[in-house]
């Protein structure tokens, strides 16, 4: 996609702050998707895409696009099924506001078969340090402020995560401490929202632990999390497995951190060589762990 013109971006901006607010309020993305706060529940029953970390690569966005035919002409909202987007659609890669105007197309166009979760990079205390307020610095050079705050008041009112009726629960990054409900998942306070936009699954450490590998002083609150508080978890809201990004494995594309945890990264970091993976499932499909979903990973 071309850079669009400042009215444009901002026009989209705008009307994508709309829709979102609009279901949220109504409670629905569709006749059967319920939205709770910032919870989105699936139905049992429609094609699901879940993407992991785009970081600014709009070609890589553009290819899964075209692997899933998500965008093809003719097909019924529920043949079209959803696109899960898992967060970190800014900063590292060159392309974050192209990346943002095809997002914001996808769910001006198609509404409620869309669903754009927040990652950690859509905060303004990550993203103004990592390359995306420069990017719209550069971009748009006499309104560049302007973008960047009304780009992270959208972040704001993005849903935090997804759970399906066949037993995916889907965010960005892991588990919170303490907390063991949906309704807290809707409603996370400021540490909830950081633990589930941060945390990192690690199946050979037990409960919880600061993660020193993304905060070595251990102030932020960020964990790691076992395999043990995973399934007590999963099990307390009625899932059966959690889908997440966050983390790149060298570039294999997606990892199972257990039977429980399936990790996928959709982005190349501009390496040629690095495989990028997304989900292709049906959500009528019955899930027991990780090997249920084995055979819809997609690599590319």
């Amino acid at each position: 996609m071309d850079l669009l013109s400042v009215e444009k971006f901002e026009e989209m901006v705008i009307r994508v702050a709309g829709i979102i607010r609009e279901e949220r309020d109504k409670g629905w993305l569709d006749a059967e998707a319920v939205v709770d706060n910032k919870l989105v529940k699936l139905p049992m029953h429609k094609r699901a895409i879940f993407v992991g970390d785009i970081h600014g690569e709009s070609d890589s966005l553009n290819e899964i696009l075209q692997r899933t035919n998500f965008t093809s002409e003719g097909l019924s909202s529920d043949e079209r099924g959803y696109l899960v987007l898992l967060g970190d659609f800014v900063d590292r890669g060159p392309y974050s506001v192209e990346t943002l105007s095809m997002l914001f197309a996808l769910k001006i166009q198609f509404k409620g078969n869309v669903v754009l979760l927040k990652g950690n990079h859509e905060l303004p205390d990550v993203n103004s340090r990592y390359g995306f307020v420069d990017e719209v610095m550069s971009k748009y050079p006499h309104d560049g402020n302007e973008i960047y705050t009304l780009c992270n008041r959208l972040f704001e009112k993005f849903p935090h995560a997804v759970v399906t009726a066949n037993g995916i629960f889907a965010v960005h990054g892991g588990i919170p401490e303490n907390v063991s409900t949906l309704r807290q998942i809707a409603d996370l306070d400021e540490n909830g929202l950081q633990q589930l936009l941060w945390n990192d699954p690690r199946p050979e450490i037990r409960g919880f632990e600061n993660n020193y590998e993304r905060d070595p002083l251990g102030l932020s609150g960020i964990k790691r999390f076992g395999e043990d508080v995973t399934e007590k978890f999963l099990k307390a809201i009625g899932a059966k497995v959690l889908v997440r990004a966050h983390e790149h494995f060298g570039g294999t594309g997606y990892m199972a951190l257990s039977k429980k945890v399936l990790s996928i990264f959709s982005a190349k970091y501009g390496r040629q060589n690095w495989k990028r993976a997304y989900l292709d499932t049906d959500l009528s499909k019955k899930i027991e762990n990780i090997d249920s979903l084995s055979s819809d990973i997609r690599l590319f």
